[in-house]
């Protein structure tokens, strides 16, 4: 099946005609057509909903039809972008964090101040999210909450606590029970205290702390549950550990799971942390951190593949020198591993950005290189938008669109 896919994308031709600046150059072999869906000066996020893709730029929240221009459908308060759904935005600013609807806005309760720690997670429409201070004389967890915005209710679902601050929170693969990490603050030269986890069942509406093992050599150096979070399937959950000598991060740790119950299974070595999931299987995609870019961001290079079946940590795809591997996510439809990687042509500024299909075996197969850096990309179907952003041009939001096999 993902063979017969992939064969689908690659032909004895290319295909190009609707974008003449040619921004996607598409790889030897790939048919496809680029066209440009939307320009804007400011920031432009995407993310899928259902058979389409949603859109918000400056404010202005809407859909992108298959083969049209962006349609609006209505315009948000002003404010920094955090995520959305079709239905609901959340923005923040130093007047706290804001929930937008076509109704109105709704203001979190506790959210004032520079840019409070927020978790948040949609589910069947409602929003679950966490808050938190980070103020170095006073640190606490805030609480988790519920946000309904058709009643514009909010209910808490479990209390604060002192000296915690809450750093990871996600949804089992049945949406039926919530997780959430919280870690004690960091205090140089003090023993540390271990990391609570929660389990909040949204069926029985009741939270529960658990018993998390973790092996360490000891306690002064024991690192500490942190995130992320990845509730990978029903029965396999990865954290992400932090050192409590110097708040590094410190390696993953990977559990089985069961009707509440976590046991360790394996701590993977320092610098690794999961990028994506493949399906179905269970295999832990990672990348290792190897250092900071200079704007600031993970330079990630090699990426690993854990098998908790077999206990087998294997290298699947080393990129060349200078290159940084963006984002690695699943693709459903061709069984395989879709990767953006960028990297800077010799003696310019601009940035390239390659995406490619990577199979199990860490065999490549190119797709196209953009000539820019790809902030984001989302795949509707055989679909694939990007936005692309370039100095003094600012945003594009391309559509890539492959033939079906």
């Amino acid at each position: 099946m993902a063979v017969a896919f992939l064969a689908g994308y690659l032909t004895l031709k290319q295909k190009q005609s609707h974008d003449t600046r040619a921004d996607i150059e598409l790889a030897a072999g790939v048919e496809a057509t680029v066209t440009t869906v939307m320009q804007s000066k400011e920031e432009v996020s995407i993310w899928r909903h259902g058979d389409r893709l949603a859109y918000e730029a400056n404010g202005r929240v809407g859909l992108v039809a298959p083969r049209g221009k962006g349609q609006r459908i209505y315009t948000a308060s002003q404010g920094q972008f955090v995520s959305g759904s079709l239905s609901y935005v959340i923005t923040r600013d130093g007047g706290g964090i804001y929930v937008h609807t076509r109704r109105g806005s709704f203001l979190l309760p506790n959210s004032a101040g520079e840019k409070p720690p927020f978790g948040h997670l949609w589910s069947n429409g409602l929003l679950y999210y966490t808050l938190s201070t980070e103020e170095a004389a006073h640190e606490a967890f805030l609480g988790l909450f519920v946000y309904n915005p058709e009643t514009q209710t909010n209910t808490e679902l479990l209390a604060g606590q002192e000296g915690y601050s809450a750093t990871s929170l996600a949804l089992s693969p049945a949406e039926n029970e919530l997780m959430l990490i919280l870690r004690p603050s960091f205090r140089t030269g003090e023993l540390p205290l271990p990391s609570h986890v929660w389990i909040y069942d949204l069926v029985l509406q009741k939270g529960e702390r658990v018993e998390v093992p973790l092996s360490s050599s000891d306690e002064a150096g024991r690192p500490n549950l942190s995130g992320p979070l990845t509730w990978a399937s029903d029965s396999l959950v990865a954290v992400g550990l932090r050192s409590t000598t110097d708040d590094s991060f410190a390696g993953t740790a990977v559990y089985s799971y069961n009707d509440g119950e976590l046991r360790l299974a394996r701590v993977l070595p320092d610098k690794l942390t999961v990028m994506a999931v493949i399906q179905g299987s269970n295999l832990l995609v990672l990348t290792e951190l190897l250092g900071i870019a200079g704007d600031g961001s993970f330079i990630e290079r090699q990426i690993w593949l854990y098998d908790p079946a077999t206990d087998q940590l294997t290298t699947l795809i080393d990129p060349p020198s200078g290159h940084s591997v963006a984002s690695a996510a699943y693709h459903e439809a061709s069984g395989s591993l879709f990767l953006l990687r960028q990297t800077l042509q010799e003696g310019e500024e601009l940035s390239l950005t390659i995406g490619s299909f990577v199979d199990a075996s860490g065999r490549e197969t190119p797709l196209f290189t953009a000539h820019g850096k790809v902030t984001e990309a989302v795949w509707v179907g055989h679909t694939l938008y990007v936005v692309m952003v370039k100095p003094e041009e600012g945003y594009r939001l391309k559509r890539i669109t492959f033939p079906r096999p």
